[in-house]
């Protein structure tokens, strides 16, 4: 064990291990004989820390990077600024701090909290189903011209190319 830290009420413990090839964190409940899934990491996990109502954690990771993911269900959470950065778009319309949880591209597929990709296609372009995205969920845009939608849009070439980039920095490189 190389770092530990308490939930705010005490009844969890996150437990953070560097052996080896793996880095991981695990949540284990004290008393209890269950303990959660490994929360895998490509590099070396310095430190844990809770959110104040328990319900998210965050790991400060070698090479000046740092990962949040929801206790429950291990989901992942990443601040659009640190996605801007990686994807380097034209503009950022409507810009707000926004914690995005997942990445997609089908409206079909959008969840709470989801990045929205308005890639054009050969039969569809997904920037006429953008609004359908935010109502799915959907907390922001990656587009090629600005829409009449009151979400964060990031204006690129093309959101095609911006997929891998933002999936490469969102998943941590895997």
């Amino acid at each position: 064990v190389d770092n530990a830290a308490w939930s705010p009420d005490g009844k969890r413990v996150a437990i953070c291990s560097n052996s080896g090839e793996e880095h991981s964190v695990r949540v284990w409940e004290p008393g209890a004989w269950g303990q959660s899934p490994k929360i895998k990491f490509d590099t070396h996990v310095g430190s844990i820390a809770w959110s104040p109502d328990g319900k998210r954690m965050a790991a400060a990771l070698l090479g000046k990077r740092a990962r949040v993911w929801e206790v429950e269900d291990h989901s992942r959470s990443m601040d659009l600024e640190r996605l801007i950065s990686a994807l380097g778009p034209l503009e950022v319309r409507g810009g707000a701090p926004t914690d995005i949880t997942d990445l997609a591209y089908d409206t079909r597929e959008v969840r709470p909290g989801a990045l929205f990709f308005c890639a054009p296609g050969e039969t569809v372009d997904r920037h006429d189903l953008a609004g359908e995205a935010v109502e799915r969920g959907a907390v922001a845009l990656v587009v090629e011209r600005p829409l009449d939608l009151d979400v964060p849009q990031l204006l690129v070439r093309s959101a095609r190319a911006a997929m891998p980039i933002a999936a490469d920095e969102f998943f941590e490189r895997p």
